[in-house]
């Protein structure tokens, strides 16, 4: 509705003159009241005058180091971790040495090492050709595509209802049922806005495939965030195993076994946070570019000018908002280890920081598009995500739970298929090979264990790359969803047909659509849509 959705004044923002557009009125109303004029963040594109006369100068500034002291932290403890971490595995390497001579060979069962990392391999494979299949769905059939996988949602809530009242749990199955139908009540009540999330989400899915980039910065990012968490733990294992094994059993000395896990366990959330965070940030500049710019005044290499900026002027807004969600990680980590989830008041604290990670972590989401369209600092974008969801609370709650829902179940029904297909061929292979006809310890419990092994890296490893891909696909829908809000006019100019075809479905979703398309100064045009 647009009672829900800020009316802006119309604010004159004035770029430093020039031939290109001084006697351009629509640089001056689609320019965005917060920005500060600053130094251009495209330099290729500086004098260059997008379509609809909008100057790429006027949007994309940049405006300085944000949150200096946040990534100083960042670095002071990623430093420290390396330090204190060499250091430990340096002078206790003995430890590793001796548990390792204890443990004689490293046995991998009947299978060949290589057959566990052959599944991951198949599951990754399979996982990446699944993610180009679902992206080819999703720009044939989107609105088909939300509409199915949130369906499926509410059927997969009742399947576990169902389960709950075969084991006798009435409470968890009375609680699936509420769930499934809520899902199916929104998805009902905004069934007039399917079809512009489906738009939304077949541009989403038109500016992953136009921007290759932006998969490869996700992908990366999880590399690193791998690497980071393998040598944190690499190296905090001699002195937490030192402790372990030691006979002194003082209070000093567990306390520091406690005090060297949990830092290392912090650094651990706080750099997966930073790296995933950072690869989301370049992602929404890219969208953000080409919202603002146009797909004909695209600058050259938009993902890698977007990742600069990420790990430089916005590094500090990166680094603040993860570490809210670290510190909240780590807490429910202490938390669940003290406790072992185990008493009423214990189980009600683990809920409530969970919902609250939760909540911040989708704050932060929409946070971070903002930081990287402005390249505000993380405080600046926080406080105009809350005018957002304070304004328009059905544009995030709809986005979060439709889109967002989808990419995950798309996800989760393909590793699932994947699991259950490496279940049922390595467990077939291992019965008809002959090799273990004469064996005395064959028998169906001792190879269903392995199968099930099989079936978990392959399913996880297929989830794990599905979810890479789709993070591009969520990334780029937050960004238009914010830029729509943001700026709902500057579209019209910039890139004209999809601005079009969205005013169209809004028009026969019956949503009241005020102006012309043509002149998108006369109100706030796509506002009302998303």
């Amino acid at each position: 509705r647009s009672s829900d959705l800020p009316q802006k004044p119309q604010q004159q923002y004035s770029p430093a003159p020039s031939p290109s557009n001084a006697a351009t009125p629509l640089v001056a109303a689609y320019a965005h009241p917060h920005i500060e004029q600053g130094v251009p963040l495209y330099n290729d594109c500086a004098n260059n005058v997008g379509q609809g006369g909008v100057n790429v100068a006027t949007k994309f500034v940049v405006q300085g180091y944000k949150d200096v002291w946040a990534a100083v932290i960042f670095i002071l403890l990623t430093l420290a971790v390396i330090g204190v971490g060499s250091y430990n595995f340096k002078h206790n390497f003995s430890v590793v040495t001796d548990e390792t001579n204890n443990m004689g060979t490293v046995t991998w069962g009947d299978f060949h090492p290589a057959t566990y990392f052959q599944w991951a391999g198949i599951g990754i494979v399979t996982g990446f050709g699944s993610g180009i299949v679902s992206l080819g769905i999703f720009y044939c059939a989107p609105q088909v595509s939300i509409v199915a996988a949130n369906v499926l949602v509410a059927l997969v809530f009742v399947g576990l209802g169902v389960v709950y009242i075969y084991l006798g749990f009435i409470y968890g199955a009375v609680l699936m049922f509420i769930v499934a139908a809520i899902r199916l009540v929104i998805l009902y009540l905004y069934r007039k806005h399917i079809p512009i999330s489906g738009l939304i989400l077949k541009q989403a899915t038109i500016l992953s495939k136009r921007q290759p980039m932006t998969t490869i910065i996700a992908f990366l990012t999880l590399l690193v965030c791998a690497g980071w968490c393998c040598f944190a733990f690499a190296t905090a294992y001699p002195t937490i195993a030192d402790a372990w094994n030691n006979d002194d059993d003082s209070d000093s000395n567990t306390g520091g076994m406690i005090a060297m896990w949990f830092f290392f366990l912090f650094s651990c959330f706080w750099a997966s946070q930073v790296a995933f965070n950072v690869g989301h940030t370049t992602n929404c500049g890219v969208t953000a570019t080409w919202y603002f710019c146009g797909q004909d005044s695209m600058p050259s290499n938009p993902t890698l000018h977007s990742a600069k900026r990420a790990i430089t002027t916005s590094f500090g807004s990166v680094c603040l908002g993860s570490l809210l969600v670290a510190i909240l990680r780590t807490m429910r980590y202490m938390l669940r280890s003290a406790t072992g989830s185990r008493g009423f008041c214990a189980c009600i604290a683990l809920c409530f920081l969970g919902c609250l990670e939760s909540l911040v972590r989708l704050f932060n989401h929409y946070a971070y598009a903002y930081v990287a369209i402005y390249g505000c600092s993380f405080v600046d974008g926080a406080r105009k995500t809350m005018n957002l969801i304070t304004t328009s609370p059905y544009l995030v709650l709809f986005n979060n739970l439709l889109v967002n829902g989808m990419l995950m179940m798309f996800s989760l029904v393909v590793s699932v298929v994947m699991g259950v297909a490496a279940f049922y061929i390595t467990k077939a292979q291992q019965q008809n090979d002959p090799k273990n006809a004469g064996r005395s310890n064959y028998d169906d419990d001792y190879w269903l264990g392995y199968s099930v092994i099989f079936a978990v890296i392959s399913a996880v490893s297929c989830l794990i790359t599905m979810m890479q891909m789709f993070r591009v696909i969520d990334s780029a829908s937050t960004t238009l969803l914010v830029c729509l809000s943001e700026e709902p006019q500057l579209i019209f100019a910039t890139n004209p047909e999809f601005a079009n075809e969205l005013a169209a479905r809004a028009a026969d979703a019956g949503i009241t659509v005020p102006g012309s398309v043509h002149s998108p100064t006369n109100g706030t045009v796509l506002a009302t849509a998303v």
